[in-house]
């Protein structure tokens, strides 16, 4: 959410190829420019005419809430002797750069209307005014529009659409098909795992990656900054447990019991790492030095995956077999929660009400508080299979929504916001952390990229 006040405004004005769309944010309060830019054509296509456009911020404000502001977005029109007038959007997100041009409304044909007002013969009245107001109740921070276009019969019509700001960007990593998982932030920076890449990444919040080549077949899917200052990561191929020094140094630890799964991986309430055995049904701690120590989970068959350090100094885990949640002591003492819905949990976080919340294949996020009652909120989107999820700094909860293609956020009540991927296909799928320049950071498995959503 912003924390100035700012104003938003356009204007037009002529270029050596027509005319363009100027823009400019201003603080009232100092008199002075934020930042500014125009609407240019864009590459590899001509554009005489940019105009008649408007502006506004996606700041939504409904009785007493109010949400979002850091976005803003411009509609305009585009045309010139060859081309129909359309509709055009774009949006930017803080200070990133402009997205590009979406097509809103192409003209079904020329404009047609006689030049003959009484002013002046070559006056040629044109459609109404442009307009741009934010969505006042929209789980999106988005802008509605009002412009004029061209109808089949060659007069103007009045076009209205809402634009969802862009929220997400995205960067691609730089090793091709490496397919991207784990993400944690560790000091300045976010570090990743590649699973199929067998690296460990390392991108910072401008985008700059680093990659660090892991032995042949490790498999790294996990990872969590340690007490020590290094890295830790399950390698679910070569079944062992790395450490990464911030500057690339790598030691692995085998993991005593064979094709034991390590899934996910977490910096426990005792100075030691802990992490689950998906295949093997235990639960495991290592020493920073790499001595085990591997706990049974008593339910047969219990498939954990997600673990986190509660708020009151356990360990607690999704039983994704089992339909449960454990909660486990730093003696390996197991007491587990059947959750209320039969789904597999996924992953789960410590969230900032005191709470744990988890991840559903049935659509849902759930909650346990440490007493083991349960709360569950269905996900809007149907078919969203969330997966990865984490505290987010705004005080909500974030979480992956792989079937969706959607980066979902709950509030501490239950109230869903959802901000769309712009790669299709993209599968965030085992990786959402929030990062150090207070903005969500996730993993896109099925389109190479490390994303992020721009916490208003």
């Amino acid at each position: 959410m912003e924390t100035r006040w700012s104003i938003w405004t356009q204007h037009g004005e002529n270029e050596d190829f027509g005319s363009t769309v100027v823009w400019f944010e201003i603080d009232p309060a100092a008199s002075s420019l934020l930042q500014w830019g125009e609407i240019l054509p864009p590459g590899g296509q001509f554009v005489d005419y940019i105009y008649n456009g408007a502006i506004s911020s996606d700041r939504k404000v409904f009785g007493a809430s109010a949400s979002f502001g850091s976005g803003m977005a411009i509609g305009f029109n585009t045309s010139n002797a060859t081309s129909y007038v359309t509709d055009e959007v774009v949006s930017q997100v803080g200070s990133d750069p402009l997205s590009t041009y979406t097509d809103v409304a192409p003209s079904a044909s020329a404009f047609q209307q006689l030049c003959n007002t009484p002013r002046n013969p070559d006056d040629c009245p044109w459609g109404d005014y442009s307009g741009a107001s934010p969505d006042p109740a929209g789980t999106r921070g988005a802008v509605w529009f009002t412009n004029a276009w061209v109808d089949s019969q060659g007069s103007w019509a009045t076009q209205n659409w809402e634009a969802v700001v862009g929220n997400v960007a995205e960067y691609p990593v730089p090793t091709a098909n490496s397919y991207p998982e784990g993400i944690a932030k560790a000091g300045r920076n976010l570090w990743f795992t590649e699973l199929d890449g067998s690296k460990i990444g390392k991108v910072t919040p401008a985008g700059a990656f680093t990659e660090y080549l892991l032995p042949g077949g490790a498999g790294p899917l996990h990872i969590t900054p340690g007490p020590d200052g290094n890295l830790w990561f399950t390698e679910l191929f070569a079944n062992k447990i790395g450490k990464m020094t911030p500057a690339g140094a790598l030691t692995e630890y085998p993991v005593p019991t064979a094709a034991s799964g390590p899934w996910n991986i977490t910096a426990g309430p005792d100075g030691n790492l802990w992490f689950t055995e998906n295949y093997a049904n235990k639960v495991a701690k290592v020493t920073t030095g790499g001595a085990f120590t591997e706990f049974a989970v008593p339910t047969s068959g219990a498939a954990p995956a997600g673990i986190t350090t509660g708020p009151d100094h356990n360990l607690w885990v999704t039983e994704a077999g089992a339909h449960k949640i454990a909660k486990v002591t730093t003696s390996g003492v197991f007491t587990e929660y059947l959750i209320p819905t039969p789904t597999g949990a996924s992953a789960i976080t410590a969230g900032p009400d005191g709470n744990l919340w988890f991840t559903e294949s049935a659509d849902k996020i759930g909650k346990v508080t440490t007493g083991g009652a349960f709360t569950e909120y269905p996900i809007p989107t149907p078919a969203s299979d969330p997966i990865a999820i984490t505290a987010g700094p705004d005080g909500n909860v974030w979480f992956n929504e792989n079937g969706a293609n959607q980066i979902g956020k709950v509030t501490a009540s239950g109230v869903f916001f959802e901000y769309p991927i712009p790669t299709l296909g993209s599968e965030p799928d085992e990786g959402i952390t929030a990062g150090p320049d207070g903005n969500i950071w996730f993993t896109e498995y099925g389109a190479n990229h490390v994303g992020k959503v721009v916490i208003h």
